[in-house]
């Protein structure tokens, strides 16, 4: 009546009347460690004055952590403190650089130039612009014929250098 039963180093599947048993562990994925009795007995006897170094050591491990906790939120606190300075509070707000009527505003609070100057670099043709010597910004026209060694050498576009 009885049928033989099947061992593999997996597990141990009986064989019954064509049905297979699976081991318990695998269905409930449930799994006990055993600790060793001299473990046991070793945790058992240790006193008083033997356990104050495990406890300063994880005191001061808590207090550390806290401490680096602590240290890591104010940084990123301060951080976003700082950008609210900047876009909320600024002299002039990073919204004017958004709209047509208003970038040049933000451009020449940036740049730090007045509404003329901005017309040289705004729009501006090739080998027109400002130049900054010293404390003063001149504005610039230099057009060479192209094809001439010396526009080569002067030119930035790419593809058009020496």
């Amino acid at each position: 009546q009885r049928g033989s039963g099947l061992i593999d180093q997996d597990g141990v599947h009986l064989v019954h009347d064509g049905e297979i048993e699976g081991t318990l562990h695998h269905l409930t994925f449930v799994h006990h460690h055993v600790v060793p009795e001299e473990i046991k007995t070793a945790i058992d006897e240790v006193g008083f004055l033997a356990s104050i170094p495990l406890w300063l050591v994880t005191i001061l491990g808590s207090v550390f952590i806290t401490v680096l906790s602590f240290v890591m939120i104010l940084t990123v606190y301060s951080r976003f403190f700082r950008l609210y300075m900047y876009t909320a509070l600024a002299p002039i707000p990073l919204s004017t650089f958004a709209g047509d009527m208003t970038s040049n505003t933000g451009r020449t609070f940036m740049l730090r130039i007045s509404e003329e100057q901005l017309g040289y670099i705004n729009n501006a043709e090739s080998g027109h612009g400002l130049i900054k010597v010293g404390g003063a910004l001149v504005p610039f026209i230099n057009q060479f014929p192209r094809g001439t060694a010396l526009y080569r050498l002067m030119t930035t576009k790419p593809g058009e250098s020496l």
